[in-house]
């Protein structure tokens, strides 16, 4: 699901999680992105994780999460191209199936 966490409940701890203040410039930047649209289960969320690479060395940047009602195209997409351009993403994982096409 490309997040650490799930209603609450930590499969690694939130507090275990070091986001980087900064990064070098230089930074291959890449989504992973888990485009889950049904909104059935709070298993279902979708999550955006977005990490600099540069060398051997990697960022977590930032992380997001859909649930519900604002897990829908009209939200996502925008959401998606916004971040894109916020952090001229260089290469977006993403899978195909449950709408990752959409992208």
């Amino acid at each position: 699901m490309l997040i650490p966490y799930k209603s609450g409940e930590a499969i690694i701890a939130r507090s275990s999680l070091r986001f980087a203040d900064s990064y070098p410039k230089d930074s291959r930047i890449v989504f992973g992105i888990d485009p889950a649209f049904s909104e059935k289960t709070e298993s279902d969320s979708m999550a955006i994780t977005i990490c600099g690479h540069y060398g051997v060395e990697k960022y977590i940047i930032a992380s997001y999460e859909m649930r519900g009602k604002e897990k829908n195209e009209e939200t996502f997409v925008p959401f998606v191209e916004s971040l894109y351009h916020k952090y001229q993403c260089s290469n977006i994982v993403i899978e195909s199936n449950n709408g990752g096409l959409i992208i």
